[in-house]
């Protein structure tokens, strides 16, 4: 198993990555404990004379990104924590290029010098340890609804402030108000023990629980189900197992159905799954839907299972699960030390991806989320999906000179028309849709469907090679699953296929654009995606740090920035295989000042068109035969994937060959492992 293998503890920051007895780290800084102010009486903001706020952006921010999830319950102390810096005149290595990260609790407010790694236990009872700007909340003896504001002070005058908040958490007696079994086999007793998870929430929202606890304590299949009203508390409804449980949805109802049937949806708003007893199945669920209606209340997933065990080349309905929709989970969730398999979508749009682990991946990992931390990725790949498959052959003997068909539309069209001409006249069409109501008819959704039109056709053949994806992904060998016309099918019979046209990416800034992100601490392995498309919008105060891409497909795919990009750091990332393009024409990439690509390693870094000079980039690793990007400082070369790492092959990404032979002054103190860069340090996530 190599360093960053399935059987390394996600989240783990400080790890022996070799096998090896390191010296021991030194001991993180203590956390200090903060109390509301005395003008606190239990109401939220009530501690506050004013409320902290943030300034209206005029220029660059430090990013600051809450790295623990908010509306938790604590009796005592909670440590709270977020990761924040911000570019200083070119490093980061002092302070994350930070005066001090204000933290401001119901009117007390207290300066975190510096930054620190700092352990915990996880939902699991594992220790995990993140990099970041801590505090811990103090039980002050008054139970109620708290508020608290981080502050970020970068050390560059020249900057704006960033205020983050307000986030919400309970000092209270108890951490839950109401606690509930669920029991399928036991006898119902009213207020204590339900056979149903419905039934169970019902009883919750009947007594205007804010923080229950429903605990499972009988193994196996257990139906979610969904709640009688909606509600949502002020808190979380947490659900724990005793016993490994499989939360499923229910076959019968989904197969005969539509697509608002296979969604895990209780109508229970802020929901927290905690614990690896607790397996989401998804052979029958499309998605974790989120009450709009609500205010869309994010869910906390903390420890969890999240899996389709169909594996992860598993059609809905004959086409990509990911087809008609843009996340796995709706509604920025909190994601904490999850294990994800065969799903897509994994951490897409949440608020937080912390130390989760994905195996069998696909579509997109971590696109438009907030904060990536520690996330290991296995195996990430959509191949199977892009693959054209040979779907049907066409063929026509009949009386006329030429025979054509032809397709309107696209893959991703709700209905498409073949169109079938012999000597240039139009002899028959047939339209196919994607819609449910079309999927259970029957008559006009599947390839068989369009072979049965066909051969209904005077002097026309068609035959069936594959029906497992629906007709709406028919195309033409190399037209990306698209609209295609007059096809010859008389000179000799031709074969059609069905393909889906994905795009698959580790991170992309999505069409609206993206300011204040943290991806950091990352280790990708058996990619096949672009790693990086910061693209589809402006991104400003904007962290990329200390993150593997390790690409198994080096040609197919590249890493790519585009659009107006303010004070976007991109520094110690490890790119294997894949290229990095700054494209300014084509797709308009506008750097500033505050921008900084420096200390990468990487095959090539390309200007596919004029340099901007805005932007600093400075002290990066190219493969040998690169050549020095245009307004590039302090660049090396040499080397490649299979020289400049230990064993890329094992998953062992620790420097080697040139990277040790061309060392660079470091912009960032710790490495990805948690290890400390001295004076000098080889480019890359690793010391």
């Amino acid at each position: 198993m190599g360093r960053f293998g399935t059987g390394f503890p996600a989240g783990r920051r400080r790890r022996i990555l070799d096998g090896s007895t390191p010296p021991p780290p030194p001991p993180p800084p203590g956390v200090s404990e903060i109390s509301p102010a005395l003008a606190w009486d239990g109401t939220a903001g009530s501690g506050f004379a004013s409320l902290p706020a943030d300034p209206t952006r005029v220029t660059a921010k430090p990013a600051l990104r809450l790295i623990v999830p908010p509306r938790q319950t604590f009796t005592d102390t909670l440590l709270i924590g977020v990761y924040a810096g911000a570019n200083n005149a070119g490093s980061l290595y002092t302070n994350m290029g930070l005066s001090f990260v204000r933290v401001h609790y119901e009117g007390t407010s207290h300066d975190i010098a510096a930054p620190s790694y700092q352990s915990f236990a996880d939902a699991n009872g594992n220790i995990v340890s993140y990099f970041g700007w801590w505090a811990k909340l103090k039980h002050n003896g008054t139970n109620g609804v708290s508020q608290v504001y981080f502050e970020a002070v970068p050390s560059d005058a020249t900057m704006q402030s960033r205020v983050a908040g307000p986030y919400t958490f309970f000092p209270a007696a108890a951490l839950h108000d109401l606690e509930l079994e669920v029991a399928p086999s036991q006898a119902q007793i009213t207020g204590q023990r339900y056979q149903t998870l419905r039934a169970a929430r019902d009883y919750a929202r009947s007594q205007g629980a804010n923080h229950p606890r429903i605990t499972i304590t009988e193994g196996g299949d257990l139906v979610f189900g969904d709640t009688v009203a909606s509600y949502v508390g002020q808190g979380y409804l947490t659900y724990e197992a005793s016993v490994p449980v499989t939360l499923t949805l229910d076959a019968a109802t989904v197969a005969t159905g539509t697509r608002a049937d296979a969604r895990f949806r209780s109508k229970y708003g802020r929901q927290h799954f905690k614990g690896a007893n607790i397996t989401l199945d998804f052979k029958h669920a499309l998605e974790i839907y989120n009450e709009s209606g609500l205010g869309s209340p994010p869910d906390w997933f903390d420890g969890i299972n999240i899996t389709n065990p169909n594996g992860r080349y598993d059609l809905w309905r004959g086409y990509p699960r990911s087809r008609k929709l843009s996340t796995l989970i709706r509604g920025r969730p909190w994601l904490t030390e999850c294990s994800f398999s065969n799903v897509p979508y994994n951490g897409t749009s949440a608020s937080l991806t912390r130390g989760c682990t994905v195996s069998q991946g696909w579509q997109e990992i971590a696109t438009d989320c907030d904060c990536a931390l520690g996330n290991v990725i296995n195996d990430f790949n959509s191949g199977d999906y892009i693959a054209a498959v040979n779907a049907m052959q066409v063929s026509y003997a009949g009386a006329g000179a030429t025979a054509t068909l032809s397709c309107s539309g696209d893959w991703n069209s709700t209905s498409r028309t073949f169109t079938a001409k012999v000597d240039g006249s139009e002899v028959g069409t047939f339209t196919v849709n994607d819609s449910d109501a079309d999927y259970l008819a029957g008559t006009n959704y599947t390839v068989q469907n369009v072979v049965d039109w066909i051969n209904g056709l005077s002097g026309w053949s068609a035959t069936l090679l594959d029906n497992s994806r629906f007709a709406t992904a028919i195309s033409i060998p190399g037209g990306n699953a698209g609209a295609f016309t007059d096809i010859d099918v008389m000179s000799a019979a031709f074969t059609f296929v069905t393909e889906f046209d994905i795009h698959p990416d580790f991170y992309q800034v999505t069409h609206v654009g993206k300011e204040n992100g943290v991806l950091a601490d990352n280790v990708g392995g058996g990619i096949v995606a672009q790693s990086l498309f910061m693209k589809d919008g402006p991104s400003s105060d904007f962290l990329v740090l200390n993150n593997v891409f390790d690409n198994t497909n080096s040609t197919q795919y590249l890493s790519q920035l585009g659009d107006d990009h303010s004070h976007v750091v991109i520094a110690h990332n490890s790119w294997t295989r894949q290229d990095f393009w700054l494209r300014v024409n084509v797709l308009g990439y506008n750097p500033d000042s505050y921008c900084l690509v420096a200390n990468n390693t990487a095959p090539l870094l390309f200007w596919e068109d004029a340099a901007d000079g805005e932007v600093t980039i400075a002290a990066n690793h190219f493969h040998a035969g690169a050549s020095d990007p245009v307004g590039a400082t302090g660049s090396s070369f040499g080397g490649d994937e299979d020289t400049l790492f230990a064993n890329i092959a094992g998953g062992d990404y620790a420097p080697a060959g040139a990277l040790l032979t061309n060392l660079k002054s470091p912009v960032l103190r710790y490495d990805l492992a948690g290890a400390q860069r001295g004076a000098s340090a080889p480019a890359g996530a690793l010391a």
